[in-house]
């Protein structure tokens, strides 16, 4: 697979490989299934939602609006900071803030 970016993580959910480039703060989405060389999707935002976010003792951080999105302080939303570690299959742990996330694909068209 090309690699667009010289800084990468991976995840994975369910067939799904998630290439983050965390220069570009964007992810690029391989179906690990086919022998496709190319990603399934143009290259996608990462967004935090509030259920998957937790902090180290287990509280949902931030607020919680209708959409159940967080909200979070500017240093907790910083999409792919520096301190951010990848464990593999779906966690992002970021030690700075005490939040542990699970990678969640959810690619349905919202109106």
């Amino acid at each position: 697979m090309p690699i667009y970016s010289e800084k990468i993580s991976c995840s994975v959910v369910d067939n799904v490989l998630l290439v983050h480039q965390t220069t570009a703060k964007v992810v690029l989405l391989y179906d690990i299934f086919t022998d496709m060389k190319s990603p399934i999707s143009a290259p996608l935002p990462l967004l935090l939602r509030g259920s998957s976010a937790y902090s180290n003792n287990e509280n949902p951080v931030g607020s919680l609006n209708g959409d159940d999105v967080m909200s979070l302080t500017p240093s907790e939303s910083n999409i792919y900071a520096e301190n951010w570690v990848f464990a593999n299959p779906d966690i992002i742990l970021d030690h700075a803030h005490g939040i542990l996330w699970r990678v969640h694909l959810d690619l349905a068209v919202r109106i």
